[in-house]
């Protein structure tokens, strides 16, 4: 009996993870009605990769069917190779191999010629054979092409390389095949081809996590492309997915061995491996506090796209998967991915002058290289922090002056219940909630005038970061929450749902305002939040409808040169945790004041503030006394 139960259990398993030869994609993910004008599109990006394996012509079709696309594309453009150039790296000039690697690469250079774009390229685990093989592929490939700094990271380097394509899109590169390596591997500086300080510097693969969480931190207001080889997730054979023929040769059961071992611990190349797991958490832990964020990689010889849920906060993450230049291979459907495919193909993302996000993912016939587009999707819609440009100059002299203006309501009226329901669902600080208050209304001529950024927020709260002309940035944050950010689609308009927007009265709503004078008599560093009415003014812009006529927290944005305010410690240099992070470990010099960090720590305990993230620190920075 027990046998048989061990059967059903491996034939489950064995069901559960086959992977086909077919193209798989998720409802409501194909947009293939929705047509993108070329004129709206500000920047696109070519993705693809895996070219160096099978014949040395298997690629062609491929290629053929990029370059037609690349020679209509803008020099507002660029295409990213992601590894796997060439399947055992570059050989010496001397070896018998040597010119067939050679031919790889001047199929890629000829699929290029005539692109007015940027051409970049990664290293893959294929493409490394030791640090020498890398580099010797870099020197070929840019003597081909006639172009420098094309490899990122180049010399074999770790990365991250950060570019910035536009004032709202950054690319970030890294070499992801350096990380699963074994030593000796060169480290020091990252690569970075166009930071001439060399401001990243590598040692280990921590060093990689802070570079990266220090390069997010200083473009959070922009859109982020990182690319690497190895993909996060996958449903190919890499992830552990299988067609039903491998798991039954050369026996049922027997057959799946290697399957599963793949899936739950795996070589060096796969998912599951320990190396391989940690990299994967790394980049996923830092990707889960960024917005419009994509990821793409190769690896795999399909064409996979997974639109990351982002758990209760209900942000997505994309995760992408070009890696059928030359071959394809059988990937399982569903699984959390938009797409699956095992067409030879590549991939385009186009970033569109009002914010929004398209990928389009080409399937290629390899007899006649004719290209299908199979899957037409908006990864983020209209971006919220542009200003929209048609919003004409305002007079100042015809908008109302808001100082010393205040206005009488309460929070949130809605909050009031009777006497069953309130039993029911606890008192809590209700009255604090219904209660009308008298509030001053923000004048955003204020601080030499607050000009709105930026919209973000975390689980449940939304705000408005906001540049004012004296050099600082403030921040809105509403006093209203929105539990319906932290479910499912499904459930927002729910019984469940009006439960947990009433759970809200456990909280006081100008708590922060008597955190700021405890932690003024507590010695430490605080921010000063008022509360305020946001008026419904025009120098809102596009976040008018969203901000305009609501309570807010209104509170300085802690970050550089605040020397005029003492509740910052008069710091000339305010940074985030990951350049503190960066600084103590890099130079023995800086240390943190760990007395004042504790005493820090202790002012959140006796609060009960227990859910700080390193996001929602700010380090105060001083030259050490002389003594």
């Amino acid at each position: 009996m027990n046998g048989l139960r061990t059967l059903l259990l491996l034939s489950a398993l064995v069901l559960s993870g086959c992977a086909a030869t077919r193209t798989y994609v998720a409802p409501g993910r194909n947009s293939s009605a929705a047509e993108v004008s070329a004129d709206s599109v500000e920047y696109e990006v070519f993705l693809l990769g895996n070219t160096g394996f099978g014949e040395v012509d298997d690629s062609e079709p491929v290629l053929q069917a990029l370059s037609q696309q690349l020679r209509q594309a803008s020099e507002e453009s660029a295409v990213v190779f992601l590894g796997d150039q060439l399947n055992a790296g570059m050989p010496d000039s001397a070896a018998a191999s040597h010119g067939q690697a050679n031919r790889r690469l001047e199929l890629l250079a000829e699929s290029v010629e005539g692109f007015a774009g940027r051409v970049f390229v990664l290293p893959g685990d294929h493409d490394w054979d030791g640090p020498e093989t890398v580099r010797r592929q870099e020197d070929v490939f840019e003597t081909l092409l006639g172009r420098d700094d094309v490899f990122i990271p180049g010399d074999a380097r770790p990365g991250p390389v950060v570019l910035e394509l536009t004032d709202n899109l950054v690319l970030i590169g890294l070499d992801t095949a350096w990380w699963l390596e074994d030593e000796p591997k060169p480290t020091g500086d990252a690569g970075n081809i166009d930071d001439e300080e060399g401001k990243y510097e590598i040692n280990n693969a921590g060093d990689i996590i802070l570079a990266i969480e220090d390069a997010l931190q200083e473009y959070d207001d922009e859109n982020v492309l990182v690319v690497g080889h190895h993909p996060l997730r996958s449903n190919g054979p890499h992830g552990g997915q299988f067609t039903l023929g491998r798991h039954l040769l050369p026996l049922p059961i027997i057959g799946s061995a290697y399957p599963l071992f793949r899936q739950f611990a795996g070589t060096r190349q796969d998912l599951a491996h320990p190396r391989y797991r940690a990299y994967r958490l790394a980049l996923d832990e830092l990707f889960r506090a960024r917005d419009r964020l994509i990821y793409a990689s190769a690896h795999e010889r399909s064409l996979q796209a997974f639109p990351f849920d982002m758990s209760l906060r209900r942000q997505v993450q994309h995760y992408l998967i070009s890696g059928s230049a030359a071959q394809g291979e059988p990937v399982a459907s569903g699984r959390g991915a938009g797409l699956a495919s095992s067409n030879r193909g590549f991939m385009r993302l186009r970033y569109l002058r009002d914010g929004s996000i398209w990928l389009d993912v080409f399937a290629v016939d390899p007899v006649n290289g004719e290209s299908t587009n199979i899957y037409h999707s908006q990864l983020y819609e209209r971006a919220r922090d542009r200003v929209d440009p048609e919003i004409p100059e305002i007079d100042p002299a015809t908008l109302p002056s808001y100082a010393d203006s205040t206005v009488v309501r309460a929070v949130e009226p809605e909050y009031h219940m009777g006497a069953t329901r309130s039993a029911l669902l606890g008192t809590g600080y209700r009255r604090a909630w219904v209660a009308p208050v008298e509030f001053p209304v923000l004048d955003l001529s204020q601080h030499g005038g607050l000009e709105p950024t930026q919209r973000g927020g975390g689980m449940q709260t939304q705000s408005l970061r906001l540049q004012a002309g004296n050099g600082h940035e403030y921040v809105l944050r509403l006093l209203r929450k929105d539990p319906g950010r932290i479910l499912p689609p499904g459930l927002t308009e729910s019984l469940g749902a009006d439960i947990l927007d009433d759970l809200a009265t456990a909280t006081i709503p100008w708590g922060p305002i008597a955190v700021s004078r405890l932690a003024e008599n507590a010695g430490i560093y605080h921010t000063n939040p008022q509360l305020v009415l946001i008026p419904d003014d025009p120098r809102l812009g596009v976040f008018r409808a969203d901000f305009g006529n609501r309570l807010a927290l209104f509170e300085e944005r802690a970050d550089d040169d605040w020397s005029e305010a003492p509740s910052f410690g008069n710091s000339e240099e305010i940074v985030s945790s990951a350049k503190m992070f960066d600084k103590v470990e890099g130079d023995n010099d800086h240390r943190v004041d760990q007395r004042f960090f504790l005493r820090s720590r202790l002012f959140d305990m006796l609060i009960g503030d227990w859910d700080r993230h390193t996001d929602q620190w700010r380090w105060a920075t001083f030259e050490p006394f002389e003594l």
